[in-house]
């Protein structure tokens, strides 16, 4: 294994290069290099006539955590939601959907809060023997789904 850091100058481009080689891989080994890349969604951003509406639709749904900040932010996992106010109305004739991890009584318990809400609710649907998922509109028309895969049964496929 080889882990490189660089902090010298390199010639070619006029950056900055250095080697720091940890349990050197034998001659004629291939140098991996170590990437840190895309890691997830940061935060999802609501544009409606209504956000303090939207904010409140989206807590009692999914019992998300309340959180201070520009654009009254929620937390669903690790996922800020941000409300903005728009003079658009809704959504368009063929929304995006966002679809949501959930484990299995958070699929339960966003099933039971959709109802209680008087959301139209579509499903629960199998995807396959290990996924199940619902669906709902949220109140400006953007689709949204709940999936819970059971990842202790992936090996069944």
């Amino acid at each position: 294994m080889r882990l490189s850091v660089w902090f010298g100058r390199e010639s070619a481009v006029g950056g900055l290069v250095a080697r720091l080689d940890v349990n050197p891989q034998p001659a004629g080994a291939r140098d991996t290099v170590a990437r840190v890349g895309v890691v997830g969604v940061n935060h999802l951003a609501f544009r409606t006539q209504d956000p303090d509406r939207l904010r409140r639709f989206y807590l009692d749904l999914t019992g998300a955590d309340e959180l201070d900040g520009a654009h009254s932010p929620i937390r669903i996992g690790q996922t800020l939601l941000v409300f903005f106010t728009s003079e658009a109305s809704g959504a368009t004739d063929d929304p995006d959907e966002i679809a949501f991890d959930v484990d299995r009584s958070g699929f339960d318990d966003v099933l039971e809060r959709a109802g209680q809400l008087g959301c139209e609710i579509r499903g629960p649907v199998e995807h396959t023997a290990f996924s199940m998922g619902f669906y709902l509109d949220d109140p400006d028309g953007r689709r949204l789904e709940f999936v819970y895969d059971d990842r202790g049964v992936y090996w069944r496929e």
